[in-house]
């Protein structure tokens, strides 16, 4: 009888173990249309790596199974506008150029992000403009 109980012990927990299969860290990077490498399976224009044209990004943590969305600020901290009329030009004060990132990355809700990514696909600046607004 232990010999049953041992044998049925052993394969139900080591088979749960052997299914587990972990998805790796990936990373995905979105940029303006247009300046694509390539569009996703929803249209979305994306570049295969991080670059100076990367306006938002979205990273799934298997260890936690969450996805978290980022944003491209510019340096007074609204969302960076690469087709705006007042696209952050490179400051020639010191201060500014020792103190002050010129852009970075934020991290942002879902929602913010899609409207974000609509902005991108569309050039549509109402979507920028409602996004900002879901970040006060």
């Amino acid at each position: 009888m232990d010999k049953r109980i041992d044998k049925l012990d052993s394969s139900c927990i080591f088979q749960a173990e052997k299914q587990k299969i972990d998805k790796p860290r990936t990373e995905s990077y979105f940029t303006l249309m247009g300046s694509e490498d390539f569009q996703d399976k929803d249209f979305n224009p994306r570049t295969k790596e991080e670059n100076q044209l990367t306006y938002a990004k979205s990273i799934y943590v298997p260890d936690n199974n969450s996805t978290r969305y980022y944003v491209k600020l510019d340096s007074r901290g609204k969302l960076y506008n690469p087709i705006g009329t007042y696209q952050d030009k490179p400051s020639h004060q010191f201060i500014n150029k020792i103190c002050k990132e010129s852009t970075r990355y934020k991290d942002v809700s879902p929602k913010i992000f899609d409207m974000y990514l609509s902005f991108l696909k569309t050039k549509n600046e109402s979507w920028l403009n409602n996004a900002e607004r879901e970040m006060i």
